[in-house]
Formats: C-alpha cells, sequence, structure tokens
C-alpha cells in the first residue's frame, strides 16, 4: 500500500495543460517534453497550437518506435508507436526536435536478481512502502520478474531519461524516420532510413527528422540509475 498523496489530481485534459504550461514560458525559455506512451495528447496539442511548439518547446524525448528489432505490439510496431499511428506521424512530421528511445535500445537495458541484490534492493513485502522511491523501484523491478518470470527486470522508460541527462550512455544518429500507416501487418512500424545513398530510380532519401539512440552501454546506465534512484544522489 502506498502512502497517501499529498497532491490533488489535475481537472484539466493533458492536452490542456501542455499548451498552458508552454505558453507560460519566457521568452528565453524552453521545454524539453519527455513522452513515454503513445503521443496522441502531444499530437493534439502540436496541431492546435503549432506555433508554441516551434518556438517555445527545447525537444521531445519520446520513449517509442524501432529501428532493426521488430516490436512487441506487432511483430515490426512498437506499441507507443503503434497505438496511435497518426499521432505518430504528427509528431515525426512536426519539425520539432526529436530524440527517440527506441525499442532496440529498451531491450539491452537490464537488472539482474543478482545486481538488486548487490544494491540492497531486495524484493519490498506487500505491505505499506514507507520508503518511497527506492523501495517502489524495487518493487517494480521484482514484479516484473515474477510476472513474467524471469530472472532479469528492464530498465525501461527510465532509460530514455538516462540518455537525456547524461549523452555519454548513448550513441545517437540523426535519421530520417516516418510511420507506417496503411500496412496490413505493418500499421504502426517505424521506418527508419538506414540508406547512405539512394540512385534513381530509386526513392530519395528523407531529410533527417529523429535522433536516434542506435547504441546503449548497459553498464553505465545501471550504474548512474542505481546512484540515483538507489543512493538518494542528487539529478
Amino acid at each position: 500500500k502506498l502512502p497517501t498523496p499529498t497532491r490533488v489530481a489535475c481537472g484539466k485534459h493533458a492536452t490542456q495543460l501542455i499548451i498552458e504550461t508552454l505558453e507560460r514560458l519566457g521568452k528565453s525559455e524552453k521545454l524539453t517534453i519527455i513522452a513515454l506512451a503513445p503521443l496522441t495528447n502531444l499530437a493534439v496539442a502540436i496541431r492546435l497550437r503549432p506555433d508554441l511548439f516551434r518556438s517555445n518547446v527545447e525537444k521531445i524525448v519520446w520513449m517509442g518506435g524501432a529501428v532493426m528489432r521488430g516490436g512487441n505490439y506487432r511483430p515490426w510496431a512498437e506499441a507507443n508507436a503503434a497505438y496511435d499511428p497518426e499521432a505518430t506521424h504528427i509528431v515525426l512530421s512536426s519539425g520539432v526536435p526529436l530524440m527517440m528511445y527506441p525499442w532496440d535500445a529498451y531491450l539491452d537495458v537490464e537488472f539482474s536478481r543478482a545486481e538488486l541484490e548487490l544494491l540492497g534492493a531486495q524484493d519490498p513485502s506487500e505491505g505499506a512502502c514507507t520508503h518511497g522511491g527506492p523501495e517502489l523501484c524495487a518493487r517494480l523491478l521484482h514484479r516484473e520478474m515474477r510476472n513474467w518470470r524471469k530472472e532479469t527486470a528492464g530498465l525501461g522508460d527510465a532509460g530514455a531519461v538516462l540518455c537525456m541527462m547524461y549523452p555519454e550512455v548513448c550513441e545517437m544518429r540523426h535519421l530520417p524516420v516516418s510511420v507506417e500507416l496503411t500496412g496490413t501487418r505493418t500499421r504502426g512500424m517505424t521506418v527508419v532510413d538506414l540508406r547512405t545513398f539512394a540512385d534513381p530510380p530509386d526513392e530519395p532519401m528523407g531529410q533527417p527528422n529523429v535522433h536516434i539512440v542506435m547504441e546503449v552501454n548497459p553498464l553505465l546506465m545501471k550504474q548512474y540509475f542505481a546512484e540515483i534512484v538507489f543512493s538518494g544522489k542528487p539529478v
């Protein structure tokens, strides 16, 4: 059981909240938006106020899509892209700077049960959660191992945040990315143009629009995550 919340839920629609937050920024301020889910709300906000996104958004950091390792929702479609492909298309084509932490990188960073034990992140009891973030994180990681009957648990969406905060944990490439909207088997697939050339009559290469995390350093990411979450290191 978690402690009783001290904050109240916002009564506004997410799209309205995003727009109002951007409107409140000062002239020299820019916002980085972290999106760890389908892009529906962001896409609607972009359609309503594209001017705000062009002027007031530093970048969008998105956990979603895939490059070369298929998907989870469909064989070739990652869930956060495939649940709303039209929204994915709107964001990809918006011109707003976008950093993508794909399914490929998501799969590469996992904690083993032994690693969690070394960090003192034991499987908490099912009683009250009394120590906040570290205990809740340990509970979620251990629950993943129980639910999926595995000896490892993925770092998950937190990897996108780490790559944004500490660029040294990853290697990125600026590439053209689009999303499949009509394929019977591939709707929601993010199509990354990895070609180095395109000669006629081949389809021309698109303009790079996404900074994609192509490689990660799992050991360094886990080290940073452990220091921040389990050791109380200031962010």
